[in-house]
């Protein structure tokens, strides 16, 4: 850890001794699984992560599993409340509590290694003996969690947006082509044209649906600002500042703007009643295939990656991954933190298995697997790797979920603003964020 780092990282601790004072013990037991008993003899690795829903009922199997085939570590899986998960995360490393691996989204990388709170996994396993290749794993979000040529972050899926569409209501339209897949997805105006034919023949029914707030927005946006051609790092080099190519900015909220325009305003319930039939297609996360397989039939799905409706020679889905991580720990052991990484090196070599929720595995390998071939629903998607790109990283803000740039973009999407105004309202918020 460099000099700068050790001194953030100091700096942190008495700023937060200051004002949490005596709740620090608080955070160690809040919204955490029930105490388990670690079997006599195992070396116990505790968990943190802040999976829910599908999610988290898949990673609990994956990590009884692993308990399960061997005898000698024993994984305590601890959900951590989503709001306060990062915050719980630096508290523990700074008071000396941390858990002995951790889930971090891939944009919160770079806050958590200049506040000095990661350890470099490449460093420690080689240290340990540990044997896993790094180049096997082809997340996009894989570039930022590497800092001064050492890796503070193994991402363990592939997040994205995906447009999932009713194949039993398109169908009698004539909206599918050859393959079951929509055939008014190569521009907005089809796209739009192909809306309208659906409010005509069934006017009770929603052609499209997306959520309005939150990273939600962030993502369609962004993926819309790459497909015009603009540089994708809209910060600058120091991270002080945004640097927006503000035509192709401008151009994105436009398409922004239409695409949302056939979504009602301020609707909450879309996924509810996209499952119930009532609507031809929505925008989701991969996130949530496995929840759409648990409330409809594989046969009414489709799914494929966003739509590229300008250029579609150019990434255009935002993607981001949950990574796993070794906080810096006071009291962790060795043959503690070994016993975290070999965790870590099967999780990621098993990839196939977290991707039955839904995501895309993070190790290439994992591709090739009679399990994830057989997966249902996936052949739609699993393209979807050449098409996506990271967001920008901060080391002061998450940028995909941060208000700055959430907030204009969901009084746009409802109407409430217009283009000029968002990126006005996104670049003075952005700013002001990141300033020194």
């Amino acid at each position: 850890m460099n000099l700068s780092r050790i001194g953030k990282l100091l700096a942190l601790v008495l700023a937060l001794l200051m004002v949490v004072g005596v709740a620090l013990p608080v955070f160690a037991d809040e919204d955490v699984e029930a105490e388990e008993i670690v079997p006599e003899g195992r070396i116990e690795v505790v968990y943190w992560n802040l999976l829910g829903g599908g999610d988290g009922a898949i990673l609990k199997d994956i990590v009884a599993e692993y308990n399960a085939i061997q005898d000698v570590i024993y994984v305590r899986n601890m959900t951590q409340d989503w709001g306060q998960y990062y915050t719980k995360l630096r508290t523990a490393a700074l008071g000396g509590t941390s858990p002995d691996m951790a889930i971090s989204h891939a944009d919160n990388i770079m806050g958590l290694y200049e506040a000095g709170i990661l350890m470099p996994l490449d460093v420690e396993m080689d240290r340990l003996g540990v044997a896993f290749d790094f180049d096997q794993v082809g997340s996009p979000s894989f570039e930022v969690c590497k800092y001064e040529g050492h890796y503070y972050g193994v991402p363990q899926d592939i997040l994205t947006n995906l447009y999932v569409y009713n194949k039993e209501l398109l169908e009698p339209l004539g909206l599918l082509d050859a393959d079951g897949k929509p055939n008014y997805l190569d521009n907005l105006d089809d796209f739009l044209a192909a809306c309208d034919q659906m409010l005509e023949a069934t006017p009770d029914l929603f052609p499209h649906v997306s959520y309005q707030d939150g990273h939600m927005v962030c993502a369609p946006w962004f993926g819309f600002y790459n497909q015009t051609g603009a540089k994708p790092d809209f910060l600058s080099e120091d991270r002080t500042k945004t640097e927006f190519d503000e035509a192709k900015a401008l151009e994105s909220l436009e398409l922004m703007q239409k695409f949302y325009s056939v979504v009602p305003a301020d609707m909450t319930n879309a996924f509810d009643l996209f499952t119930e039939g009532k609507v031809y297609g929505i925008v989701e996360g991969t996130w949530s295939v496995s929840t759409f397989l648990t409330r409809m039939q594989p046969e009414q799905l489709g799914i494929v990656p966003f739509p590229q409706f300008v250029d579609k020679t150019l990434p255009s889905c935002a993607v981001y991954s949950h990574c796993l991580t070794l906080p810096v720990s006071t009291t962790r052991d060795d043959e503690t933190t070994k016993a975290a990484l070999e965790f870590i090196k099967y999780f990621v070599e098993n990839n196939e298995k977290w991707a039955e929720a839904g995501h895309l595995p993070s190790y290439k390998p994992a591709y090739e697997t009679e399990f994830f071939k057989a997966l249902p629903l996936r052949e739609g998607y699993a393209d979807a790797m050449d098409s996506i790109i990271p967001f920008p990283s901060s080391p002061k803000l998450e940028i995909y979920t941060a208000p700055e740039i959430n907030s204009p973009l969901e009084l746009l999407v409802k109407g409430e603003i217009t283009p000029a105004e968002c990126l006005a309202e996104m670049i003075e918020g952005l700013d002001h964020a990141l300033e020194d």
